[in-house]
């Protein structure tokens, strides 16, 4: 009987052993765990209040280091009374520029849609009294008007804020744009043309209609990225990046003119390249030089648009290209 309680004994003994080594190796863990956590609760407050999109001049007195760029967006209808007294609460709310933020803008006709926009850009990009803005950032607009004809056109409202400088729109058509944005003083409008540098696959396939959501694609088209992808390839193969020169889209041309395409096969990939080449610059079409070339200037290389956004304050894209 005594044997029996002994090996009993030690049975238990080795279980309670193992089960403390298995607490041990837990609370190991769990400190490990928590030594990558913190709580650093001022650090998450400061983060909080410079990321507000929107405050009030209340709380920019208190908390004006935390602003580095703002500006004078509104005022708080429920403040703003005549007359005025002195020790009336202070209206006025700014904009935070320094944080990123988005906005949806909606209203009525003429409740002051494109003023609150114009307003919005005007912070962001211009220097002046209405707020703090040491670095301006740069605009990129889309702009969408269907009530266009030949003769009439309605503009990107945000245009008339190139008096404050220069503004760059591009169009399908830059003749009719020009008359819709001949009254306003420093528009720069230029015909949207894409340099063959800034095509890639996917840029090449959106421009030629080709929607491979559902994974399947005319065999022509499988043609079609297996060149792309050899020139990217023989690009890549440069030793030195500098010396690379960009996608050529006459190189391009030849190597599907030499696939074995059936006429079947031939006029849809047509109809989609010519739907490319609408929006490319003639002379790299019919197969010019690629427009990277040494030795000549920025403004000289490209025989596209320039969409650096630092060009110009205000970059305007028109999305409906009528002619």
């Amino acid at each position: 009987m005594a044997d029996n309680s002994t090996a009993k004994d030690a049975v238990v003994s080795k279980e309670t052993t193992s089960m403390d080594v298995d607490r041990q190796g837990e609370a190991d863990k769990f400190d490990y765990h928590m030594s990558l956590l913190t709580n650093d609760t001022a650090a998450h407050d400061n983060h909080e209040r410079e990321s507000i999109p929107i405050f009030s001049a209340a709380v920019l007195r208190h908390l004006e280091k935390s602003f580095t760029q703002y500006g004078f967006i509104a005022g708080q209808s429920s403040l703003l009374k005549q007359p005025r007294l002195k020790d009336d609460p202070d209206p006025r709310l700014f904009f935070n520029i320094a944080a990123p933020s988005s906005a949806f803008i909606c209203g009525s006709q003429g409740s002051g849609k494109s003023h609150t926009l114009s307003c919005l850009l005007e912070n962001c990009l211009m220097e002046s009294e209405l707020g703090e803005l040491t670095t301006p950032l740069s605009g990129l607009l889309f702009h969408y008007d269907n009530f266009t004809g030949d003769k009439i056109g309605i503009p990107c409202e945000a245009a008339h804020l190139a008096s404050g400088g220069e503004i760059k729109t591009l169009a399908g058509n830059r003749h009719i744009r020009q008359k819709t944005y001949s009254s306003i003083p420093g528009v720069q409008v230029e015909t949207l043309r894409i340099d063959q540098a800034d095509l890639n696959t996917q840029r090449m396939m959106d421009l030629m209609a080709v929607k491979t959501d559902d994974g399947s694609m005319p065999l022509y088209l499988h043609s079609i990225h297996r060149i792309i992808r050899e020139l990217r390839l023989a690009q890549q193969q440069k030793p030195d990046e500098s010396e690379s020169e960009p996608f050529n889209y006459g190189e391009f041309k030849r190597m599907v003119e030499e696939c074995n395409m059936t006429p079947a096969q031939k006029a849809p990939l047509q109809q989609r390249l010519d739907t490319l080449e609408s929006f490319m610059p003639i002379d790299q079409i019919s197969g010019g030089k690629p427009s990277g070339r040494k030795g000549l200037s920025k403004s000289k290389k490209r025989g596209g648009n320039d969409w650096s956004v630092e060009v110009v304050p205000i970059l305007c894209l028109n999305m409906l290209t009528g002619c």
